[in-house]
């Protein structure tokens, strides 16, 4: 059985930009970890100020439950995400990738590279 790890952070110079590292299956548990942090920057973004650097290399997949969290969190969240950079070399992801685009309002990006997402997620011209 694999052991799930998520680590979130937040960097102080752009408080609207969360990194997320995720390895192994995540859990329901671990969206108990991604949602409050979510919550609290959503509460002092404006509409299409979030983005998102998810480190998915390590990723294995959601338990059912898992998935149905990051669904309803796209849902709610669709409108506050400006871009969100997946970072993975897994062909499943990149068209997961795709798919996640057409419920959220800003651009989500896969990327097999990780210094060329990171430099998107932090291009700000």
């Amino acid at each position: 059985m694999e052991i799930p790890m998520i680590t979130i952070e937040t960097d102080s110079d752009s408080p609207t930009l969360l990194h997320i590292v995720v390895s192994g299956r995540l859990t329901h548990q671990d969206y108990q970890l991604i949602i409050p942090k979510i919550n609290r920057i959503a509460s002092h973004s404006d509409v299409g100020e979030i983005d998102i650097y998810i480190n998915a290399i390590a990723l294995i997949g959601w338990e059912p439950r898992a998935l149905w969290d990051d669904i309803k969190l796209g849902f709610k969240y669709s409108n506050y995400f400006n871009n969100i950079a997946i970072y993975s070399n897994k062909k499943w992801l990149a068209n997961l990738s795709g798919i996640g685009s057409w419920f959220v309002s800003g651009n989500v990006k896969h990327f097999t590279d990780s210094q060329k997402a990171l430099n998107w997620i932090n291009d700000k011209t």
